[in-house]
C-alpha cells in the first residue's frame, strides 16, 4: 500500500514543477547575483538526495508543492496568496519564518533588498547520471520585489 495511486495523488500531475525564492542584497535587481532559499525536504538543489518524511509532510515544502502545481496547470498564482506574506517576511528577515527552512542565504544587513520567485521543471535523473534532479529554468513567476515595493505593500496590507 505505500507505491499505490491512492486517492488523488496517483496522477496530480506528470510535470513536476518548483518554485525557488530567491533573495539578492544588491542596490539593484537587474545583474544581481541571486541566491535560493533551501527548503527543508522539497526539491532545490539538483544534487540533494530526496527526503523521505512521514508520517507527516513539512508544512510549508507541502504549501510549495501545491503552489507550483498550480503555476503548472494554470500558468500563475490565483489561490495561493499566503506566497506574498511569506515574500514579505523574508524581506524582513524574520526569525520565525527563517526556521521554517533549511537555510537562507546571508545578506550584508542581514535581509535581501530583493525576493524573487523563479520557475523550475524537475525530472528525475536517469540511472549513472550524476546528482538526483535534472532542472530546467522555466522562467519567473514573481519579479524582484523590495520590502516599499507598492505592489508588494497593498496584496499585503489587504490580505
Amino acid at each position: 500500500h505505500l507505491v499505490n495511486t491512492y486517492g488523488a495523488f496517483g496522477t496530480v500531475t506528470r510535470v513536476r514543477h518548483e518554485l525557488e525564492i530567491e533573495g539578492t542584497d544588491a542596490a539593484t535587481p537587474e545583474g544581481a547575483s541571486w541566491r535560493a532559499y533551501a527548503f527543508r525536504c522539497k526539491p532545490g538543489d539538483p544534487g540533494r538526495r530526496p527526503c523521505w518524511i512521514s508520517p507527516y509532510h513539512l508544512r510549508l515544502d507541502w504549501l510549495m508543492w501545491f503552489a507550483a502545481i498550480e503555476v503548472g496547470e494554470y500558468g500563475g498564482l490565483a489561490r495561493e496568496t499566503w506566497l506574498v506574506a511569506l515574500l514579505d517576511r523574508l524581506l524582513a528577515a524574520e526569525p520565525g519564518v527563517l526556521g521554517l527552512l533549511a537555510s537562507a542565504p546571508e545578506f550584508a544587513g542581514g535581509a535581501p533588498t530583493f525576493v524573487r520567485v523563479v520557475v523550475y521543471r524537475y525530472r528525475f535523473t536517469d540511472a549513472g547520471e550524476p546528482g538526483w534532479w535534472r532542472r530546467e529554468f522555466v522562467g519567473e513567476l514573481v519579479r524582484p520585489v523590495g520590502r516599499d515595493d507598492p505592489e508588494l505593500r497593498a496584496l499585503v496590507d489587504e490580505g
